[in-house]
């Protein structure tokens, strides 16, 4: 009876100890769930607050760690691109905001972008760089009104060197219209050195001059023929039509085109053709000079001597040249040429 009696008191103990050891493992186990729906309670937190902000918050708050304000809204610029996120860019004063808009439509391809802008200017320049990308008609009719329109189809037309008239045609605004039309028929005759092109250009003053556009100094100082007056020369009366012809008499030496050159130019092409015929002296200046409209100026013998020395190559024309500042400018024209 003892022997049992004890058999049941070990047994009782050992039960007891492993009721023990499973109650502390619970623990464990517990604890170890109750922490895991703790971190879950904080991650969906967290997932919430960034939700409610249209900010990477943690982000920004890194940025917000700059006082200087130049390097905080470089940081911000540099996080937006860097993710394409536009509604950062709103988080710049006016003119970064626009430039960091501008990078990331120019990164995506997307010129509509560019339309977030609200600085005119920068608008315009933002879809300005996708001109000859894209639909040009889309980019252009994009902008926000028909002046900027013109000018983007017209920056459009002049990539091409106007040498497609359908897109000179496209541009809204007349005047635009007009020039891009008459430097595409301009350049055709100077390519070609074809006359005919010439005819199609107006023959009155009332439209931009196409000098103008062009910036043709060279059409006015041609080595190949003779100037009046070069460096004190004034244009007046004078038509894209008149001004085209004389451009190509001067590069072709074809004297009969100085015929269709009316105005103020017409003497000069007229002179021009006549000293390349019959050469340059002293007297023959001083003759054409004799009878030269008022436009020319009080220098024009001296004007035609330096062009005689530069297009000849011979100093001997400064030589003629009584003053001293002019003389000097003739021998620095003709060694200037030489260097070249």
């Amino acid at each position: 009876m003892f022997g049992i009696r004890r058999k049941r008191v070990q047994e009782d103990a050992a039960a007891s100890e492993k009721a023990g050891r499973l109650d502390a493992l619970s623990h464990e186990e517990r604890f170890i769930l109750m922490s895991i729906v703790t971190v879950g309670l904080m991650l969906a937190a967290i997932y919430v607050l960034l939700l409610s902000n249209p900010y990477n918050t943690s982000t920004l708050k890194g940025c917000d760690g700059f006082a200087a304000n130049s390097t905080r809204y470089q940081c911000i610029t540099n996080l937006a691109e860097q993710t394409g996120n536009l509604s950062m860019c709103s988080a710049l004063p006016s003119q970064l905001g626009g430039s960091c808009i501008s990078y990331i439509a120019y990164s995506t391809g997307n010129y509509s972008i560019c339309k977030g802008i609200t600085d005119p200017q920068q608008e315009q320049d933002c879809i300005y760089r996708f001109v000859g990308t894209y639909n040009t008609s889309l980019i252009c009719s994009a902008l926000s009104n028909a002046t900027l329109g013109s000018n983007c189809y017209y920056l459009y037309a002049s990539r091409s060197n106007f040498d497609n008239l359908t897109e000179c045609s496209s541009i809204p605004e007349s005047g635009l219209r007009l020039n891009c039309t008459d430097i595409y028929y301009f350049n055709k005759a100077s390519d070609t050195l074809n006359a005919s092109y010439c005819n199609a250009l107006p023959n009155s003053g009332k439209e931009t001059p196409l000098y103008l556009f062009l910036n043709d100094s060279a059409a006015l100082s041609n080595t190949s023929s003779i100037n009046i007056n070069p460096f004190a020369y004034s244009l007046y009366n004078i038509t894209d039509r008149s001004y085209c012809y004389y451009s190509l008499e001067k590069k072709t030496n074809n004297t009969a085109l100085c015929a269709y050159v009316q105005g103020d130019l017409a003497y000069d092409c007229a002179v021009n053709s006549s000293i390349n015929l019959y050469g340059m002296n002293l007297s023959r200046a001083e003759a054409i000079c004799a009878s030269a409209p008022s436009y020319v100026g009080s220098d024009c013998v001296d004007g035609l001597l330096i062009s005689a020395a530069v297009k000849y190559h011979n100093t001997t024309y400064c030589g003629y040249i009584t003053n001293s500042s002019m003389k000097s400018l003739c021998y620095k024209d003709e060694g200037s040429y030489n260097q070249s």
